[in-house]
């Protein structure tokens, strides 16, 4: 079991041990097994990334189209390859009891499909962030500090109903998950009134309250944005993984897919409106990975929907 492990102070038994870890690390073949196990439904049918994972524990290079074609095979859809439905979705986990994988892609010859864009899994998980690794006590600080009202609707609903988002996506960006929420925990514990409002200010600064119930969950919705906006229109893969010199050459390609948002930013309802004064493009000036990147977040409606809407109502006001 690799070291530098962090557990949850109500762990329950269902949790594989290693999702506690906090640095890249190599499983063993049994922690692959369990991880592979958290991409079948609940009724035990395969996901997309199943099949694409069970193709890649052997760590060699494959082709996007021959797994493409796999998928097919099991009655799969393959059209999100490179999006959510493959490589993005692998390397970023999208589960709370799913690390994200370390790939490498590249494009190289296929023998059936000529040159084509290949991944291959270097044997390596990486940290993904869960909204879980809030602890229970800070969320339920957060839903009170809310009045147990949603970001998106505005509207009082059940703890049970609501969960803690980042505001800002780290994952997506490649940012470790390093907010001291145990820090802020103390703070708002505390008697000291300026502690207090120091824990209430970092509250605002890092969370939001969004929606999750069996009507929509805003959550997975804004990933959908997130992701989007962080995937190069030139090859489609993630900003993050791209050294500054591909970030350069992408940046004189044409999209890969006319038409597509990939690489602007999210719109909520449809409404192209950033409350900085920015547009749907990603600020020039910032960076596309690290934690400088959340520059380039700030304005969107996703990264914070309650600014978004009191500065939206201001502007229709004629403020």
């Amino acid at each position: 079991m690799a070291q530098n492990q962090k557990k949850k102070e109500k762990q329950d038994d269902t949790t594989p041990q290693w999702y506690w870890n906090t640095e890249k690390w190599e499983p063993d073949e049994k922690e692959v097994d369990d991880y592979l196990k958290t991409w079948l439904k609940p009724d035990g049918t395969k996901m997309g990334n199943y099949v694409f994972f069970e193709i890649l524990r052997d760590k060699e290079w494959h082709c996007r189209t021959c797994t493409g074609k796999k998928q097919e095979k099991e009655g799969l859809s393959s059209d999100q390859i490179a999006g959510g439905g493959g490589v993005q979705s692998l390397e970023s986990g999208r589960k709370t009891k799913r690390q994200g994988i370390d790939l490498q892609s590249a494009d190289r010859d296929c023998s059936k499909h000529g040159g084509t864009r290949h991944d291959r899994w270097t044997g390596f998980f990486v940290p993904k962030f869960s909204a879980s690794s809030v602890p229970a006590e800070l969320q339920e600080k957060i839903f009170e500090m809310a009045n147990y009202k949603d970001a998106v609707e505005n509207r009082e609903r059940d703890d049970r109903f609501l969960m803690v988002d980042h505001k800002f996506p780290r994952g997506q960006f490649r940012v470790h998950d390093d907010i001291d929420n145990n820090g802020i925990l103390d703070n708002l514990k505390s008697n000291d009134q300026s502690k207090i409002i120091t824990g209430k200010e970092q509250c605002k600064k890092y969370y939001q309250i969004l929606k999750k119930d069996d009507v929509g969950n805003h959550n997975k919705m804004k990933d959908g944005f997130c992701t989007t906006c962080c995937t190069c229109p030139a090859c489609e893969e993630n900003f993050s993984k791209h050294t500054d010199k591909q970030l350069t050459e992408c940046s004189k390609k044409p999209a890969k897919t006319p038409g597509s948002r990939n690489g602007k930013r999210g719109l909520v309802m449809g409404i192209n409106f950033f409350y900085n004064g920015g547009t749907e493009d990603w600020p020039k000036e910032v960076p596309r990975k690290g934690i400088e990147a959340e520059k380039g977040c700030e304005g969107c409606g996703w990264y914070d929907i309650a600014k978004w809407r009191e500065e939206l109502n201001k502007k229709l006001m004629g403020h």
